[in-house]
């Protein structure tokens, strides 16, 4: 108890010490320390809730890229170099652009921080929206603001916060102003690092550019996983499945009923990866406890998130085979949704959905949502394809070996 006692209390004077670095304007902020400084501020993001989990998983995996880093860069700044002179900048999980994601979550809980000490009350609510629509929103898509919005509805009151961290709030507003204090020279400096080379801190553009790549990467390493025969994480699965959802979303009003049930779906399975390793073990919990089928269980959610998962890889798959020009991508949605959702939904719901194909993109216009030109676009879509298929049968095996059934 008394470790965690000190959880503001490491993470102010770690910043501190960077800032006094930073200050000194005759020293570089080198790896290892900072990686560690940002290491001690990840419990915050897990005591936040559901509506933070995505930023959670995504943050730790880049400090801890970061930390690795650390044992052959000496400092931010010829890690920064390093990755310029390999032309890797930009690349995904690239040392740099972990850098530029992490420096986004100590500013965000810079923001909130500022924002409790100013609010009155016991909601964090208020405080943690604009955190978020201040330092992350622009960079993700309608659906992921969309779940964390809903999300914002489950964070702990303030007092519960302070709980967690075993804090008063006479020591948290303390060590609160320090963080806000300490960390604001800190993010100043790593934006120079790259604004000193032009090199820009806003890559929403090309994290769109990047959509069908990485969500072809993240099936592609969830293929190769089971190709070894070895167990899915449940993180794994969710981190892959959460990209997917803008797709969802280009596809316009006829999906959108799809998209608002696969968010909070994906959500779900995100916050049970904190208790469940493997999807297989989320799995025999709900068989154990005779709750596979109750809604809202794990192991219901997957089967959803598996057919959504299925159905982009079926419009997918009918975009690589149909010359369709810059006609509407209407007939492949109708016969992606009725292969795949439409058994499963009733008339009244199908026929709307039916209804709202007429609402697709043209191809043309679906390549510009995802800003690539046809030519890429195939190698991405083909990945996917491939790679989701093995990822789906994968679950469906994971169901019918326990003769638990798919069709409910």
């Amino acid at each position: 108890m008394a470790e965690d006692a000190k959880t503001l209390r490491k993470i102010s004077v770690a910043f501190k010490d960077l800032a006094d670095t930073v200050d000194s304007k005759t020293l570089d902020v080198e790896v290892a320390p900072f990686s560690h400084a940002c290491s001690l501020v990840s419990p915050l993001f897990g005591c936040l809730g559901i509506a933070f989990k995505f930023a959670e998983m995504d943050y730790v995996a880049k400090v801890v890229d970061l930390s690795e880093a650390s044992k052959s860069i000496q400092t931010l700044e010829s890690m920064l170099e390093l990755d310029i002179e390999h032309k890797t900048l930009k690349v995904a999980g690239s040392h740099s652009r972990n850098l530029l994601r992490v420096k986004r979550g100590i500013d965000m809980v810079r923001v909130l921080f500022e924002q409790i000490l100013v609010t009155e009350g016991n909601s964090l609510k208020d405080p943690a929206s604009k955190a978020y629509a201040q330092v992350f929103a622009p960079h993700h898509g309608w659906a992921i603001r969309k779940a964390v919005a809903a999300g914002m509805y489950a964070l702990p009151s303030k007092a519960q916060l302070l709980k967690k961290l075993n804090e008063d709030e006479v020591s948290a507003r303390i060590e609160m102003q320090n963080y806000v204090a300490a960390s604001a020279p800190v993010i100043q400096y790593v934006d120079k690092l790259f604004l000193s080379r032009e090199l820009g801190i806003d890559c929403a553009m090309a994290k769109v550019a990047r959509r069908l790549r990485n969500v072809s990467a993240a099936f592609i390493e969830l293929a190769d996983t089971i190709s070894k025969n070895q167990d899915v994480e449940t993180e794994d699965f969710a981190r892959a499945s959460a990209l997917v959802a803008p797709f969802l979303g280009y596809l316009g009003f006829a999906f959108k009923f799809a998209e608002m049930d696969y968010v909070p779906k994906v959500g779900d399975l995100a916050e049970a990866s904190k208790s469940f390793m493997t999807l297989e073990a989320m799995l025999d919990r709900d068989v154990e406890q005779n709750t596979v089928r109750l809604a809202g269980s794990h192991s219901r959610n997957l089967l959803r998130i598996k057919r959504a998962i299925d159905t982009i890889r079926s419009f997918f798959k009918l975009i690589l085979t149909t010359e369709y020009g810059d006609m509407s991508l209407k007939d492949l949605g109708i016969k992606a949704y009725d292969e795949t959702l439409a058994p499963y939904h009733g008339w009244a719901l199908r026929k709307a959905v039916h209804t709202g194909m007429f609402t697709l993109p043209t191809k043309a216009q679906f390549l510009k949502k995802v800003n690539q030109d046809e030519a890429s676009a195939r190698t991405d879509l083909q990945s996917y394809v491939d790679a989701s298929a093995t990822v789906i049968q994968y679950v469906d095996k994971l169901f019918l070996s326990r003769e638990l059934g798919t069709e409910w």
